[in-house]
């Protein structure tokens, strides 16, 4: 026997069924979507739920499967779901903005209408989006177990300062700056370039062209703004101040790619969010700079021995780790040379190329002419030195250093 009052629950069904046309299959697609869930609404509106004496929640009763939906109370958070959350908020505002552009494409298509090309070509995969951390992580621990085999196997330079002392700091550089970026931005790369899509924002947003030609060139662009930006942060004093933190380093091995300033990463993530909105980037194209950049990166700091001929072909075409441990030299000269991480080319092209350094590498002198003192290499210390003047210290070459090698030029 039903309680006084409340109507028997199917006649919410047949109130639901009886607002829809007699014939459903006059309706089109997409109003056949829209048309449900407005009878429904319509239906839920007209026949109210009673609610217990005391009871505050919504309830609300689905018509269709004839149950009531309470709302689940909200579990506590603990303080590492909460980082958690802060790590992976990006991500899940990427796959938002995503799943809402691939909604975008496929109305348009039911619709009889034609999405922008640009908008129907760059766009990744469902599945490659959900991925992403997992995409980011793997190849970063990869390429990291990968270069750190290679120099116990076959170093190119013997260190004085053990790795015991220095990689726990530049670790926990890498954990601080994941942290403040994740902080400070709610959305990656991939997610901007998503969002810049939805807007109709940016060159490869208004100019239509194949995903073949759009997603490389956007690399090539992408690193050719990186190498202005290296550029800029060696020139500019104040900007040198936080980037000189990564030459500090008294060595140079596949964790010195990973030392830099939070500072220095939060300036080159707006940089790179506004250029990614500027061209229009296909997302695509973000995600492989984004893992190419980091492999690179480590790749090209490892204190690694490539054979010469090897050595001459890839300069080529991508920058190796003896082209840019150039750029890590003490001489100031040297310092100010070879900005490339991807390709070799705009140093080539814009004059900034240093083939060998003027010492040999094993004889050159890897840091600044400051910071010199071991200590410097903890992590408190190296997060002061952008706010700390310290004064040049003269560092003389040992005059029993056994004469050039082959192999150091």
């Amino acid at each position: 026997m039903e309680a006084p009052g409340r109507k028997p629950a199917i006649s919410s069904s047949v109130v639901a069924l009886t607002v829809l046309p007699a014939n459903p299959r006059t309706l089109g697609k997409h109003a056949m979507r829209t048309a449900v869930p407005k009878a429904i609404a319509r239906t839920r509106a007209s026949n109210p739920v009673p609610q217990a004496p005391g009871q505050t929640h919504d309830v609300s009763f689905d018509p269709i499967r004839q149950t009531t939906d309470h709302p689940p109370a909200a579990a506590p958070q603990s303080h590492q779901a909460g980082a958690t959350h802060l790590l992976y908020r990006p991500f899940r505002l990427t796959r938002r903005l995503a799943s809402q552009h691939h909604l975008l494409i496929d109305r348009s298509d039911i619709n009889g209408g034609q999405a922008p090309a640009a908008r129907q070509e760059a766009h990744l995969p469902q599945s490659v989006i959900a991925a992403e951390p997992l995409i980011r992580l793997s190849c970063f621990l990869g390429v990291l177990l990968v270069m750190a085999v290679w120099e116990l196997l076959l170093p190119r330079r013997r260190q004085s300062i053990g790795r015991v002392r220095r990689w726990p700091s530049h670790f926990g550089l890498v954990v601080l700056d994941t942290l403040v970026v994740r902080l400070l931005f709610p959305l990656s790369g991939v997610g901007i370039a998503f969002f810049a899509q939805s807007k109709g924002w940016g060159v490869f947003n208004v100019v239509p062209l194949s995903a073949w030609i759009a997603v490389p060139f956007t690399v090539i662009l992408l690193d050719l703004i990186i190498y202005g930006q290296h550029v800029a942060f060696h020139a500019v004093p104040v900007l040198w101040r936080l980037h000189r933190m990564h030459h500090a380093d008294l060595e140079f091995d596949v964790t010195t790619g990973l030392r830099f300033h939070p500072g220095e990463i939060l300036l080159s993530m707006m940089i790179k969010l506004a250029a990614i909105t500027t061209l229009g980037a296909p997302p695509a194209a973000v995600l492989a700079f984004e893992v190419l950049l980091n492999a690179t990166s480590m790749f090209n700091h490892g204190n690694v021995r490539l054979p010469l001929g090897v050595d001459r072909l890839l300069r080529l075409v991508v920058v190796t780790p003896d082209m840019h441990r150039v750029h890590h030299s003490i001489d100031r000269r040297e310092t100010d040379s070879n900005f490339g991480f991807n390709v070799p080319w705009w140093d080539r092209l814009f004059g900034t190329y240093c083939a060998q350094p003027n010492m040999g590498h094993d004889r050159m002198t890897i840091g600044i002419d400051c910071f010199r003192d071991p200590r410097e290499l903890r992590l408190d210390r190296m997060l002061l030195q952008p706010l700390r003047d310290a004064s040049p210290v003269t560092v003389r070459h040992s005059d029993t250093l056994p004469p050039l090698s082959p192999d150091d030029h």
